[in-house]
Parts: C-alpha cells; sequence; structure tokens
C-alpha cells in the first residue's frame, strides 16, 4: 500500500512542477497497484489525479475516461456523496471544451445528488456552476436565476463569505452583460461589504 501511495505523492509532485508526462506514468502505476489490492477508495482518489492531469495535457479522451471510472467506483462501493464531486468534474471538463449543454447536465446530476443529501457548501457551488454554463453560452437570464438561488443557499449556510462574493459577483457580470448598470453597482457595493 505504501507504493501507491508514494506514486500517488510523487505523481503530485511532478503534477506541481509542470512534468505532466511524468505524473501521469506515475499515477498510471499507483493505479494498477489499487488495482491489484482492490483498494477502491485509493482507486478513486488516483482516478481523480490522473484526469486532471490529463485534462491539463488536454487529453479529453482520456481524462473523461478516468472520471467515469472514478464515478463507476463509487457507484460500486455505495458511496452516495462523493459521485457529485465526480459529477462537477465532468461539468468542469466539458466547460473547458466549450460543451455548455454537456457541462450543465454535468451539473444538474451534480445538484440532485447534493439534494440528496445533507445541505453543505456543495449545493451552492454546484448551483453556481450550473449558473456558469449557462452564463458561458450567453443564457444570462436563465444563468441569474440559478446566480440567485446560488446566493441564497450561500446565505442560508453562512458558513463561506467569500461563496456569497462569488455568488454577488456572477450575478454582477450578468447585470452588466444584460446593460443593467444599475443593479451592477449596487451588486459590486454589496460584494464589497
Amino acid at each position: 500500500m505504501a507504493g501507491g501511495e508514494a506514486l500517488d505523492q510523487l505523481g503530485e509532485a511532478f503534477y506541481g512542477l509542470g512534468d505532466t508526462a511524468g505524473a501521469a506514468d506515475l499515477l498510471d502505476q499507483a493505479l494498477a497497484i489499487w488495482t491489484s489490492l482492490a483498494n477502491k477508495s485509493q482507486l478513486a482518489a488516483s482516478l481523480r489525479r490522473l484526469g486532471k492531469v490529463e485534462r491539463t495535457r488536454r487529453d479529453y479522451a482520456r481524462a473523461m475516461s478516468q472520471y467515469e471510472a472514478r464515478l463507476d467506483v463509487f457507484r460500486d462501493i455505495g458511496d452516495r456523496r462523493n459521485p457529485a464531486g465526480a459529477l462537477v468534474d465532468l461539468g468542469e471538463m466539458a466547460l473547458e471544451r466549450d460543451d455548455t449543454r454537456t457541462a450543465l447536465e454535468w451539473y444538474l446530476q451534480a445538484l440532485a445528488v447534493w439534494r440528496t443529501l445533507k445541505p453543505n457548501n456543495a449545493i451552492a457551488k454546484s448551483i453556481g456552476a450550473i449558473g456558469d454554463s449557462l452564463a458561458s453560452s450567453d443564457r444570462y437570464e436563465d444563468a441569474r436565476l440559478f446566480y440567485d438561488e446560488a446566493l441564497a443557499a450561500w446565505r442560508a449556510f453562512g458558513t463561506y463569505p467569500k461563496g456569497i462574493v462569488s455568488a454577488l459577483v456572477d450575478l454582477e457580470i450578468v447585470a452588466s452583460k444584460e446593460g443593467d448598470h444599475a443593479v451592477a453597482a449596487e451588486l459590486v457595493a454589496e460584494a464589497l461589504q
């Protein structure tokens, strides 16, 4: 087991140094160890790391494969919480590829998972991510609805002021894009408080 952990850590270090090829090689070795040991939680963590590396390398097919495999691992072990994170990773990758429709589908699935669990900040993040998907496809009115809901969620949780500010800034950007500069100015003033 220590060998897999060491390879994971080295893979992260190589990634941090910008050596994505070296990171991918080390993480592939870690995956082989976790697979042989049937250590599914470590396998899922390594799949996420490797997916992140492949996204950086713009090998989206391989990154998608890693993220989908991670999602399958969570489903296999009956994990109800972590699939949402895997779905968000898939949504982020779809946005990077300018595939807004697919990103929105992944984010909505993540939101559905979060809503079955105890409310937490992840719900607000997922709602905001849906707004991001909509805004990136110039669907500002729809984006505003999700950003408003994200702001309400952040306020309800009250534990992460940065989330409130982020939602206010998102709403300000939409207001500016729609030409509502008075509302945009009010949102900026509120975010600065």
